[in-house]
């Protein structure tokens, strides 16, 4: 008398997503001793199931959490989480080879401005070389200089670029505010 075949499970992930292969198999075919109850097998079936939509889960959240620029964009005092109502305008550039002068204007309805000078080195990475700063808030004047913690350039020689990023604003050395904004068209 002939031994039974017995159910083999095996899990693949495609393109198309999670797909469960079945077949039957002769006891030893392999090498192995296969599960002798289908019930064991379709709960180890649902173990790797489990663990795959875990892993893939954890895959999503960690790209996400990549691709998120973290703060929204806006100015930032020096400390604080909560942004000054200034709005990005416009930035406006002129790319010369491998190098950027860039100006980017902030304002809000009450009349108050921020205007960055900036100097960029085009490249990988792209890198700010010089930079500062001209704000105008509620009837006073601050003025300094600029450092970048990031800048993200997007464009080739024949493109309109586009300019975003993380910058320090500078006054006598000590950091007054952060300006984060995500890439935006550069207008000539």
């Amino acid at each position: 008398m002939g031994t039974l075949p017995v159910l083999r499970a095996a899990a693949t992930v495609r393109p198309e997503g999670l797909a469960c292969l079945v077949h039957a198999a002769r006891p030893g075919e392999d090498g192995h001793q296969p599960a002798a109850n289908p019930a064991i097998l379709a709960v180890r079936l649902r173990r790797v199931k489990r663990s795959l939509a875990r892993r893939a889960t954890a895959c999503l959240v960690v790209l996400a959490a990549a691709c998120s620029s973290g703060a929204p964009s806006g100015v930032y005092p020096a400390g604080s989480d909560q942004s000054l109502p200034l709005q990005l305008q416009a930035i406006r550039g002129v790319r010369d080879g491998d190098r950027m002068l860039a100006g980017v204007f902030f304002s809000d309805s009450a009349g108050n401005t921020l205007q960055l000078d900036l100097q960029l080195a085009i490249g990988v990475p792209t890198t700010l070389q010089a930079g500062s700063y001209r704000l105008h808030r509620e009837g006073r004047q601050e003025s300094g200089s600029v450092r970048s913690r990031s800048v993200t350039f997007l464009g080739g020689q024949s493109d309109w670029p586009n300019l975003g990023g993380t910058f320090e604003l500078l006054q006598d050395g000590a950091l007054k505010y952060l300006v984060r904004f995500d890439p935006t068209p550069v207008e000539p």
